[in-house]
């Protein structure tokens, strides 16, 4: 959906969004992409959806998240924060891929 926008900075949805996915690499190659609060509605993150976002420092990760696929987050090189808005035990049964399981700092 935003393969390759090289200059976009924010995304905001709006309250409520029904939004339930977040598509294989749809913010691959978003190099200017600096932080991304993920809408409450959305269960699954698809594979490489934030590849090579080099300049995502942190995202936000809603309770009911699911499924995080492989590399989603690949070659975020500044990515050193996910705020999760669930608890410990919440976080610990979301279905990660094998590449994933190095994401930093979970807050």
């Amino acid at each position: 959906a935003f393969y390759g926008c090289s200059n976009l900075k924010t995304v905001t949805f709006e309250e409520g969004s029904l939004l339930t996915s977040i598509g294989t690499q749809a913010f691959i190659y978003c190099y200017s992409l600096v932080n991304f609060e993920t809408p409450n509605s959305v269960t699954s993150i698809g594979s490489s959806a934030f590849y090579y976002c080099r300049s995502l420092t942190n995202i936000t990760i809603p309770q009911g998240l699911e499924t995080i696929e492989n590399d989603a987050f690949g070659n975020c090189s500044s990515l050193t924060t996910i705020y999760f808005k669930g608890t410990e035990q919440q976080w610990n049964v979301i279905a990660t891929e094998e590449v994933n399981q190095n994401f930093g700092e979970v807050l």
